[in-house]
């Protein structure tokens, strides 16, 4: 995060409006945490570089995630981890 700055203020921001400074943040409020959820995806997306599915790949875009208009609503990465043998 300290490369992206401004994705982390953005954050942080919706996690004290949404949380609050009295706690720290659970499962019961991913739903209420749509950046927090893009920015976490974005870091898994990191090593999914496909062009044909996402645009400037090699940006650093947690918004690519959220739903058009807001965002692109680019689908979550899920081959992370890769599908060889193990």
């Amino acid at each position: 995060m300290v490369l992206y700055p401004g994705c982390q203020a953005h954050a942080q921001h919706e996690i004290e409006s949404v949380i609050g400074n009295d706690r720290l943040p659970d499962f019961a409020d991913r739903q209420r945490l749509p950046y927090l959820e893009c920015l976490v995806q974005e870091t898994l997306r990191g090593i999914t570089l496909d062009e044909s599915v996402y645009k400037d790949p090699t940006a650093f875009d947690p918004a690519r995630f959220l739903p058009a208009p807001v965002g692109r609503g680019k689908p979550y990465p899920t081959a992370q981890y890769g599908f060889g043998r193990r």
